[in-house]
C-alpha cells in the first residue's frame, strides 16, 4: 500500500491535536491511518485518539 502521507505530516497534525485538546496523542498503525484520524479529531473537534495511559501496553 503506497503511503498518502509522511510521519513528518502525522507530527504537525499531532502537535495542533495536543495544542487543541492539551494532550499528546497515542496512535499505532499505517502513517495515513493516524494523519487522518487527526485531521478529523481537528475538524470536528472530537478527539479519536485517547491520551497515553502510563503502565497500558498497546
Amino acid at each position: 500500500m503506497a503511503e498518502l502521507h509522511t510521519w513528518e505530516e502525522v507530527e504537525e497534525k499531532a502537535s495542533e491535536f495536543a495544542k487543541r485538546f492539551g494532550y499528546e496523542p497515542v496512535w499505532y498503525g499505517h502513517v495515513d491511518d493516524a494523519y487522518d484520524k487527526l485531521v478529523e479529531s481537528l475538524e470536528t473537534g472530537e478527539p479519536r485518539f485517547a491520551p497515553l495511559q502510563e503502565g497500558v501496553m498497546l
